[in-house]
């Protein structure tokens, strides 16, 4: 019987934060919008490239103008998503131990897919993931558990054979409604107390720890 460990992204395999403040940044000062800071950033992400713009922007536009920087933002970070990214310590070797362990791997992003499929195929090895899922136009997001079960069913693993692992607490809804069980990356940019409001019960400090739960 197969069994699977899904993971976020951002904050969970990786440090995208720079790199996504630069290329927002620059969608934004192209428009006439002021900066965001990176540390502003790291509460905007998790909610897909729309939200993460519109909360950028800090105020009411039009539609019209959304989905212009939304575009700019999409096309230039898709672009170059990797430049000051890293990939966090120890997360290699933990995904390593995790298919020695007999687990399928795959990414559930809320990035867009195109640019979801770059940074995993940048920053991993071939095929260690067996898929991998980011946000297509009319797809789910987290928090909906869709956007977990659609990658369980490419898996053919049931929920209770599946572990989520994020970062913050649209992944631990996302997991709990989908019948998943959830692990909380510590490192990432989530915060601890909204995610034990969430229904949180299990947390990793660092990525080895995961091994712990995950036997």
């Amino acid at each position: 019987m197969n069994k699977a460990v899904i993971f976020d992204l951002d904050g969970t395999l990786i440090d995208s934060v720079p790199d996504i403040t630069l290329n927002l940044n620059l969608a934004l000062s192209n428009f006439g919008f002021n900066a965001v800071a990176e540390i502003d950033v790291k509460d905007m992400i998790g909610h897909g490239a729309r939200n993460l713009v519109f909360n950028a922007i800090g105020k009411s536009v039009s539609s019209e103008t959304l989905d212009k920087v939304l575009n700019f933002y999409n096309n230039i970070y898709t672009a170059s998503p990797f430049v000051k990214t890293k990939t966090y310590f120890g997360v290699n070797d933990m995904l390593s131990e995790l298919v020695k362990r007999g687990y399928l791997l795959a990414v559930c992003s809320n990035k867009p897919q195109i640019t979801t499929e770059k940074i995993v195929k940048t920053a991993f090895a071939p095929r260690l993931f067996s898929v991998v899922s980011g946000y297509a136009s009319g797809g789910a997001l987290k928090p909906d558990k869709k956007a977990v079960t659609d990658v369980l069913d490419k898996l053919c693993v049931l929920p209770e054979n599946a572990f989520l692992i994020g970062d913050m607490v649209t992944d631990a809804v996302a997991a709990l409604r989908a019948g998943v069980k959830f692990i909380a990356a510590q490192w990432g940019y989530g915060k601890v107390e909204s995610l034990i409001a969430s229904g949180a019960t299990a947390f990793a400090a660092f990525p080895a720890e995961i091994l712990k739960f995950i036997r």
